[in-house]
């Protein structure tokens, strides 16, 4: 009977706002419990982890090729992450939890047009609810996370 494959929950929620989990690039390394994405790769470079891995001759181009082409190698290493999560959602999940009308429609106002995300944490922070909306939305990232998880069928740990 195979083992299920372990997910690091904390390491996969600090990648889910990025680039990388917008644009399903997200690799997770079961052997490393280490999370990385294309973008990432792109913009930073090769993570360390997988120095001794790639040939020393290539370029940092050719590196990150044949780093994705071993990937794709690997699958009982690499799992690619592709998490359903929508920020907005949980905003307006959040929205309909606030009891007093008026700071709740001062709050639904501020998640419409561009700078929504500024305007929302924004007009959290000025009412004394950072608190709370970081707690809910962490929540919410991390139920997202369990869910995937046990679609795939990989433990959450």
């Amino acid at each position: 009977m195979d083992k299920k494959k372990k997910i690091q929950l904390d390491e996969v929620q600090i990648w889910l706002g990025s680039e990388d989990a917008r644009m399903n690039q997200l690799i997770y390394d079961l052997e490393l419990n280490f999370l990385f994405g294309q973008e990432s790769i792109e913009c930073a470079g090769i993570p360390d982890a997988y120095d001794e891995l790639i040939p020393d001759n290539l370029d940092e181009t050719a590196r990150a090729k044949w780093l994705f082409d071993y990937v794709e190698r690997q699958p009982e290493r690499f799992i690619a992450i592709n998490i359903d999560y929508n920020g907005y959602d949980t905003m307006v999940r959040f929205i309909e939890t606030i009891e007093d009308d008026n700071l709740a429609e001062l709050l639904s106002m501020a998640i419409h047009g561009r700078g929504a995300f500024r305007r929302f944490t924004d007009a959290v922070a000025r009412h004394g609810l950072s608190q709370t909306w970081y707690a809910f939305r962490d929540a919410a990232e991390k139920q997202a996370i369990r869910e995937w998880c046990a679609a795939k069928g990989y433990e959450c740990i």
